[in-house]
């Protein structure tokens, strides 16, 4: 009679292939898969993929530890941002182009006016509530709530606060 085989699942063939290996190995294998004729970013989202995998495989007890725990993508620092910025041309015909006959018109005109005077994000400015504009020495304000908890108050560009 056979002896029945153990441990054939995937699982356990994938424990096997990891335990062969040294953590440092591992870790210098992942990052040069990962970074085999890619840009930074893709390097450092393939890295962060391949960490939540080795992440879920340890809680489920399939692996040990993490080899790619300690593994570190290469830095990326993004001097120029990507965003178009409208000439002052371009906003003047936006803004002026919306129809204000109509309250929808009016509510149009003010969030891209927001937006374009201020560069508030557009989760930023649909999330102001009337409290979050103040005047302060005859000058208007806005205080926007951006990403993270974090909260801005500048003065409103002269051309917003003459189109109120």
């Amino acid at each position: 009679m056979r002896r029945p085989r153990k441990n054939f699942s995937p699982g356990a063939r994938f424990r096997r292939a990891v335990d062969r290996r040294r953590a440092a190995h591992s870790c210098r294998h992942l990052y040069r898969a990962a970074a085999w004729e890619n840009s930074v970013p893709t390097v450092k989202a393939r890295l962060a993929a391949i960490r939540h995998l080795f992440d879920w495989l340890v809680v489920g007890h399939v692996v040990p530890v993490n080899p790619a725990a300690s593994v570190r993508g290469p830095r990326y620092v993004a001097k120029k941002g990507k965003t178009p910025v409208l000439s002052p041309d371009e906003a003047r015909r936006l803004l002026d182009s919306i129809d204000v006959s109509t309250d929808i018109g009016l509510r149009d005109r003010a969030l891209i006016g927001l937006m374009v005077y201020s560069f508030a994000r557009v989760g930023t400015a649909l999330a102001m509530k009337v409290e979050d504009v103040s005047v302060q020495n005859r000058r208007l304000w806005v205080r926007l709530h951006e990403k993270g908890g974090k909260h801005h108050e500048l003065p409103c560009h002269h051309n917003l606060e003459y189109r109120r």
